[in-house]
């Protein structure tokens, strides 16, 4: 007698000695417990995961090149990845540029006002383009913008210094170099003088540069070195600036900032342009036909008939064709949250606010917004930091070694600065651009209220808006002079700079009382 599952019987039993064939309906793995450190492990899940190690300049000689090539397509073609861009450009660097101010100080230790502004007023006649750039195209300003588009898009900048007649009329002068120009693929792991060439680098077998490479026309060299048929110019390294964010140990080239990303948004970009395709093909209403092999059989040279839709018209299909609808349900309502997930994702990776990224501001509230930005711009500040000491230190320490030396800074005296000078002048603060807040009215309250309790010094507080303090006690001292010299009384002055608090009354001008 057979057993039926479905009825609440039980099921026959074995009989006594014979043991029972039956087996269960789906038999299950057993998983067995994972030790430390189970990303080591493989198993089915991972085994498309590399497990190799590999040293990262092997990485950059393998796949620096192609990294740089879609890094630079995506700079060009992808509005995100170009707006990534211009964010890091407008708050690592700014529109006025990283701002210099010197600060050398008597032996008194009082700052020497006189030739701190004449050193800052020769620094800016120097940064115009016909004196900055080699080639008269590019300011101070604009070379800095140039050197961090290169540092974000191809993950390097290269910045020649020049002097001399050939730098142009102030005899100092830079040249903004490809990086493609400097090979990733020369190596030589020993030179005759015992320095390695690594990525087109020389260096000393510690890692520290000697010169650089740079790809150039035969026959124009007086010292050349040459490689597999090309001829390369040495450029000594402390003629060059060689600016990228250093990430691990012995990376001697960098790596563009959107390297973790070039993935996510390539994808981005087909999953937009299929979405458009088929959003137009569901606009357009396109006829599609079915023949009917019982009404109709198209020979095989016979062509597929094709017809023009316009409004209003009325089509006749030809006999054995029968119309099939064709409507594309695309782009779906999960277009816009695909697209908004994959872009946190790419600004996670690119240490920014999605909403700076994607220009999207819905469902932002004053705190939210606040955090965010807080969070992002601690992250400027650092690249703020790192562009100064890999920029802006370097350039300005050779412009005033060579400024000095050929008397191109002069005192109000008409006399030249002393070139002895030299290391006095070495101290110097900078200047990054600061930002302005969600809500100023409330962020100068709190300010105020530091400054009142004594956790924050005005000149503190003026530095974080991104002026000089001296230039605003300054600005301070000269209204109120031009006031006082128009016959206005102090007690208004105090009242128009905001300082009535301590302003003296009416009846005690002069130290007089009524």
């Amino acid at each position: 007698m057979s057993w039926n599952p479905f009825k609440r019987s039980k099921p026959p039993q074995p009989e006594s000695g014979k043991k029972s064939r039956r087996s269960p309906l789906f038999k299950l793995k057993s998983t067995q417990s994972r030790g430390l450190f189970s990303a080591s492990e493989y198993d089915h899940n991972n085994s498309g995961w590399d497990a190799t190690a590999v040293p990262v300049g092997q990485v950059i000689d393998r796949k620096l090149l192609s990294l740089v090539a879609r890094s630079r397509e995506q700079v060009s073609n992808n509005d995100y990845a170009r707006g990534f861009v211009r964010e890091v450009r407008k708050n690592v660097w700014g529109s006025k540029g990283i701002q210099l101010q010197v600060r050398g100080k008597d032996p008194s230790g009082s700052l020497d006002a006189v030739a701190n502004e004449a050193i800052e007023r020769a620094y800016k006649k120097w940064c115009r383009r016909q004196n900055c750039s080699v080639d008269g195209r590019l300011d101070y300003v604009r070379l800095g913008r140039v050197a961090i588009n290169m540092a974000v898009g191809s993950g390097e900048a290269f910045i020649r210094i020049v002097e001399g007649d050939a730098a142009g009329p102030w005899g100092f002068s830079l040249q903004v170099i490809d990086s493609l120009r400097v090979p990733v693929g020369v190596n030589d792991t020993r030179l005759r003088n015992g320095n390695v060439i690594r990525h087109g680098i020389e260096m000393t077998p510690y890692g520290r540069p000697v010169s650089y490479l740079v790809e150039t026309k035969a026959g124009v060299l007086a010292d050349p070195f040459k490689h597999n048929g090309k001829e390369f110019e040495r450029v000594p390294a402390e003629d060059m600036l060689h600016i990228y964010d250093m990430e691990q140990a012995e990376q001697f080239r960098g790596l563009p900032w959107t390297h973790s990303s070039l993935t996510r948004m390539k994808n981005v970009a087909g999953f937009e342009e299929a979405s458009v395709v088929n959003a137009r093909a569901g606009a357009s209403k396109t006829m599609v036909l079915k023949a009917d092999p019982d009404v109709y059989e198209a020979d095989e040279d016979e062509e597929e008939p094709e017809f023009d839709l316009e409004p209003n018209s009325v089509v006749v299909l030809p006999p054995g064709y029968e119309p099939v609808d064709y409507s594309p349900d695309f782009p779906s309502a999960e277009t816009a949250s695909f697209i908004k997930s994959q872009l946190r994702g790419t600004a996670s990776g690119w240490g920014v606010a999605y909403n700076s990224i994607a220009n999207d501001l819905e469902g932002v509230n004053f705190s939210s917004i606040r955090q965010g930005k807080l969070d992002e711009r601690d992250g400027w500040k650092d690249l703020q930091e790192w562009f100064i000491e890999a920029f802006c230190r370097p350039i300005y320490e050779r412009w005033l070694e060579h400024s000095l030396l050929s008397g191109k800074i002069v005192l109000p005296t008409g006399n030249a600065l002393n070139a002895s000078r030299y290391e006095k002048f070495l101290d110097v603060e900078w200047q990054p651009r600061r930002w302005e807040w969600v809500d100023p009215l409330k962020e100068e309250k709190a300010i105020s209220e530091a400054q009142s309790n004594g956790r924050k010094s005005p000149s503190e507080a003026i530095r974080e808006s991104g002026r000089d303090p001296d230039a605003v006690w300054q600005a301070y001292a000269d209204d109120i002079a031009a006031m006082r010299a128009k016959g206005i009384p102090d007690n208004f002055i105090f009242r128009i700079l905001g300082l009535s608090a301590i302003a003296p009354s009416d009846g005690e001008e002069d130290g007089q009382e009524e």
